[in-house]
């Protein structure tokens, strides 16, 4: 056979064989597709990479850079476990006028009143006990002082505050509509809070030709809150069209109407993440509070809002990959199998999924597994073997070829900032450590 017809033997076969996958003895095979159909003949080798051969290191880093800026998606309350520790949560949002053109609230007739709604998210809720669907959290919303300028848009950004213009107890309640008194419609679950007679009487002053005027007298509101025993996190949506400030009044012949302040979506609004870790098993690694990267071969531990990240150093690939029972092989298939941690508490909400991410100077991009139509997994939580599994191939695969300088995976669950979620991995030193699983051929040496 000449060396061109067995080449053509060989695409043909890897082509054959693009969902054929091996894992380790930690998985149950009975499980996994397609383990009969690996074949060792005609001229090639299908052969998986042994244990231990291409070696995992791992850390823990927090982002406290972590932008939030002109999101429509934030999360509202708070919640405190015993591995990530305490998070307190706080949206700073500009306000503007009715499809962006001037109005005279001084000549409308009097305000009745004027509520702020914050519509729910997808999400609903984040909750520590998955049984409680509600919860009563304490919030505070506040004038702002200054203006929310393209520099404010990091959790850890704040900007400071004017007068008070609600503090109360509300029952966040994502599964049930709100009706109001006198209107037998059901609205939308949402958040409500009437505000104060300050906010009210200095709205009934003015007289604004455009959204700059109105810019002026209300430069944005502050909106924080503390769920009780700090066990439950309200996504909110900030878009929607039943999220913003309801002005209701009535003119002199008692006619009613309803005025709405809407969140600009030109505007400015982030999310503002507190973030405690005394007494955390992320505390215990190190100086949580003042390293950004904590060194740990025990556990991965991932949670949103900035809290934890990790990375995975696929190290001595390349010098797997240089012996010469491997070097010119083809990487079938590669990928990461990261069990979760038995020490997570039982009601947690594992994230959907981990996204999987290269650096490149001080920028972040997904791999190329990541895009639309290539990752094969799915990259999700797979409750069978209670681990995730991530594809990795093309990243290895250009990893190899030279394309990039370092084979280090950053892990971000996801939701990164719109839900509370967090799972802790086992580690390379646990008895179930993560696995690196690659499939590769290359022509047969009989």
């Amino acid at each position: 056979m000449t060396p061109l017809s067995k080449l053509r033997k060989i695409n043909a076969l890897i082509v054959s064989l693009v969902c054929v996958f091996i894992f380790a003895s930690c998985v149950n095979e009975d499980n996994q597709l397609g383990l009969d159909l690996v074949k060792t003949s005609g001229g090639m080798d299908i052969l998986q990479a042994p244990d231990g051969i291409v070696r995992l290191n791992s850390a823990v880093f927090k982002t406290d850079s972590l932008e939030t800026a002109q999101n429509d998606n934030f999360v509202l309350g708070s919640y405190k476990d015993s591995q990530f520790g305490e998070i307190r949560t706080s949206i700073y949002t500009s306000l503007g006028l009715e499809d962006n053109s001037g109005f005279d609230f001084a000549n409308i007739g009097e305000i009745d009143s004027a509520v702020l709604c914050l519509a729910y998210s997808q999400l609903g809720s984040f909750r520590k006990d998955t049984a409680i669907k509600t919860d009563n959290m304490t919030i505070t919303v506040s004038m702002l002082k200054e203006e929310i300028d393209s520099t404010k848009k990091y959790a850890f950004d704040n900007i400071p505050t004017d007068i008070e213009i609600f503090s109360g107890v509300v029952l966040s309640d994502p599964l049930h509509g709100v009706v109001l008194q006198g209107d037998t419609s059901e609205r939308v679950p949402h958040l409500r809070m009437t505000l104060k007679s300050d906010f009210v009487d200095k709205l009934q002053k003015g007289t604004y030709e455009n959204q700059s005027d109105f810019t002026n007298d209300f430069k944005g509101i502050k909106i924080s809150a503390k769920s009780s025993n700090d066990s439950y996190l309200a996504g909110v949506n900030m878009k929607s069209d039943n999220s913003g400030i309801f002005v209701y009044y009535h003119d002199n012949a008692g006619n009613r109407g309803t005025y709405m302040i809407n969140f600009t979506q030109n505007g400015r609004r982030f999310m503002h993440v507190d973030k405690n870790y005394t007494g955390s098993s992320l505390a215990a690694l190190g100086n949580a509070s003042a390293n950004d990267t904590l060194k740990t071969q025990t556990y991965i531990y991932l949670a949103t809002m900035g809290v934890a990240e990790a990375t995975i150093n696929l190290m001595d690939l390349e010098k797997w990959y240089s012996q010469d029972s491997v070097k010119g092989a083809a990487l079938n298939r590669a990928e990461l199998i990261l069990p979760v941690a038995d020490i997570n508490t039982a009601t947690y909400l594992f994230p959907k999924r981990i996204n999987t991410f290269r650096k490149q100077g001080d920028k972040y991009y997904y791999l190329d597994d990541e895009l639309a139509g290539k990752n094969w997994l799915g990259n999700t939580y797979d409750a069978s073997i209670n681990a995730y599994r991530l594809d990795v191939t093309s990243y290895l695969q250009s990893y190899l070829k030279g394309t990039y300088e370092d084979c280090i995976i950053y892990l971000v669950p996801d939701g990164r900032i719109s839900s509370g979620a967090r799972v802790v991995l086992n580690g390379m030193e646990s008895s179930n450590p993560p696995k690196l699983n690659i499939i590769y051929s290359h022509p047969a040496t009989d």
